[in-house]
């Protein structure tokens, strides 16, 4: 039999786990959505227009691979139009305010013509 104050721990900590879990989650769409707003400004200043953003795995792409990619950020490929003509474009987002290690090659975007 678990004590009156051991029950109200318990269930504290799961309500803690809960909230924090919770907000993880909406933390990670907040980015996904800035990602794809950043996405969408870019192509528009080149004056193309939007086919498809799909997000990839990082060995998927044409991005130099550091020892653990994964850990520098969100990948997408980005089919747009530009003048009647499909091109693609490559995007790295980044996952976190401060990385460290630096990734190897800092560049977030490869774009074709």
């Amino acid at each position: 039999m678990v004590p009156t104050y051991g029950k109200i721990a318990i269930f504290l900590f799961i309500i803690i786990i809960f909230i924090g879990v919770r907000f993880a989650i909406q933390i990670r769409k907040h980015q996904g959505k800035m990602n794809k707003s950043e996405i969408k400004d870019k192509i528009q200043s080149i004056e193309g227009t939007i086919v498809t953003i799909q997000k990839v795995r990082s060995n998927q792409t044409p991005f130099n691979k550091p020892s653990r990619a994964k850990d520098f950020g969100d990948h997408y490929q980005i089919t747009y139009e530009l003048n009647g003509t499909q091109h693609t474009a490559w995007f790295r987002a980044d996952r976190a305010i401060v990385q460290i290690p630096k990734p190897p090659n800092p560049e977030k975007w490869i774009l074709t013509k």
